[in-house]
């Protein structure tokens, strides 16, 4: 107690600097605010925070020099106080730090890509953006549809690719001139780099999908669409100098990387769909969810022995990338007809795409029924997610050695989302409210929602939204029109009347 009131006394003492010092945490604590809501990103980029806190422990540190033992150092107290300020000083520099790395994390995807998406679909207004009405409003996503179908994945003559493998994309100048920059707004993601699909033509017609391809590299993507609004000098981004609106230059015309990406979504057994948590440190998209899959269509899967991409590498490149992120394998995927496997699994490209928020990224849409429940599917990701990265670790490295850093960048990214979400088709296609950002359940609709299979049971999860960007949204959509129709069409076969909403 002694102690205590030795402490409160000289706390009495020195009114005047305590004052000080309230003055000082305030006025910092507004320049703090400040930063954190006008310009957190590049706050974080150029250590404002970490500055301004440093700046904000020297002043008090000053500010009780009268009171405390830090200029003293003639005797072991004086030392000792040194010493333990500096320990303390050096812990809380630490934790700025941090902190810092956390606001860059939560802001980069704001600042590499914009995130007012009615903007976007103004400023590309005269493309075929898709177009919902939900909860009475209309909303329009920047995403352009380029074509939808059945385009079945067991029959090559359905898929025309007219590849050049020798033919790599060479980025402007002015962006390789600023490559270290653009790319610098990358650095909280995990990223590596690898030899990519790049797309010049893309078309889906008459029950075929076209396409005319070249090859490019991620991080050619990394500084062109996947960073395409962040600002080189002021008011001027990727965007700007190269998509202006009111159309997306087509493929063939584009400046930017383009390489093929794919989402997709895969069906339970028991009628349930999938979505996945993204993890914080993916490229984009942190920490919202997203459909089953969403990858980019991977040369080491995709390209033959000779480097080509072929049908067979683009079948090769959906099957792996499902059992690299669900743990699903090709044998678990649905026959359309057990009586006649000839016509291949059913897996199928739905649609085609391009997405305007990456500057006209070309996608894939792929819809994939297996041959196992929700439940099972459930613990085959958590379960064997271990047992899988360990395969994969024997494949890149046999004999066990340390990995290279990229090795452990491509195992990293291999653990994909952390967290699966379910929902029936059938709340899917009636169920489902679109927001700008995001989906949520009906509030006048009455069904399980979202729900999550723990220990072998689904169990409601009570949430009703889930954040998302748009093309994630917008696929949702496209896979909703999908599965109407579909129903339709086993109604007509059954000689019952059947009315598809448009």
């Amino acid at each position: 107690m002694d102690f205590v009131e030795e402490i409160a006394n000289c706390f009495l003492n020195h009114k005047f600097e305590m004052t000080c010092v309230v003055i000082e945490v305030l006025f910092w604590f507004t320049i703090y605010l400040i930063m954190r809501i006008k310009i957190p990103y590049r706050s974080a980029k150029t250590h404002l925070y970490t500055i301004s806190f440093i700046a904000l422990c020297i002043l008090i540190i000053y500010t009780c020099e009268s009171f405390a033992h830090f200029k003293d150092m003639e005797n072991v107290i004086g030392i000792a106080d040194n010493i333990f300020s500096g320990a303390i000083f050096s812990i809380l520099c630490i934790l700025a730090f941090r902190f810092e790395k956390n606001v860059k994390n939560m802001e980069e995807d704001k600042e590499k890509l914009s995130q007012n998406y009615s903007g976007l679909a103004k400023k590309y207004c005269k493309d075929n953006l898709v177009v919902i009405k939900s909860k009475g409003t209309e909303i329009t996503y920047p995403i352009i549809w380029e074509g939808q179908g059945e385009i079945l994945i067991g029959n090559e003559n359905n898929i025309i690719i007219e590849d050049s493998p020798e033919d790599f994309y060479q980025l402007p100048s002015i962006i390789e001139n600023n490559f270290k920059e653009i790319f610098s707004i990358h650095d909280t993601s995990t990223i590596y780099n690898n030899i990519n699909i790049r797309v010049k033509k893309m078309r889906m017609e008459e029950g075929k999908l076209y396409l005319t391809t070249q090859r490019t590299t991620f991080y050619n993507s990394l500084v062109t669409n996947r960073a395409a609004d962040y600002l080189i000098t002021e008011g001027l981004s990727i965007r700007e100098i190269f998509e202006t609106g009111p159309k997306m230059t087509p493929l063939y015309r584009s400046k930017l990387s383009n390489h093929l990406g794919f989402n997709g979504f895969i069906e339970s057994k028991d009628g349930y769909i999938v979505f996945v948590k993204r993890s914080k440190d993916v490229s984009i998209g942190k920490d919202t969810y997203g459909d089953s899959i969403g990858a980019s269509i991977k040369t080491k899967y995709a390209l033959d022995k000779d480097g080509e991409f072929t049908y067979d590498g683009l079948k090769n490149a959906i099957y792996n990338e499902i059992s690299d992120e669900l743990n699903i394998d090709e044998n678990e995927i649905d026959y359309i007809d057990d009586s006649d496997q000839s016509k291949g699994r059913k897996i199928a490209i739905i649609s085609i795409y391009r997405d305007c928020v990456e500057c006209g990224k070309p996608q894939l849409l792929v819809y994939a029924k297996s041959t196992l429940s929700a439940t099972d599917i459930t613990k085959k990701f958590t379960d064997n997610k271990r047992e899988k990265l360990n395969k994969k670790k024997e494949e890149t490295d046999g004999k066990k050695h340390k990995l290279s850093t990229k090795d452990k960048k491509e195992l990293k990214m291999l653990k994909g989302g952390s967290k699966l979400i379910w929902i029936s088709t059938k709340d899917l296609i009636n169920g489902i409210e679109y927001e700008e950002n995001g989906i949520r359940i009906g509030n006048s609709y009455s069904s399980k929602g979202f729900v999550a299979y723990k220990k072998g049971k689904a169990r409601q999860t009570y949430t009703m939204k889930l954040r998302m960007v748009p093309s994630a949204s917008a696929t949702i959509y496209m896979l909703k029109e999908y599965l109407k129709k579909e129903d339709c069409n086993k109604i007509i076969n059954s000689d019952t009347n059947c009315v598809s909403e448009s």
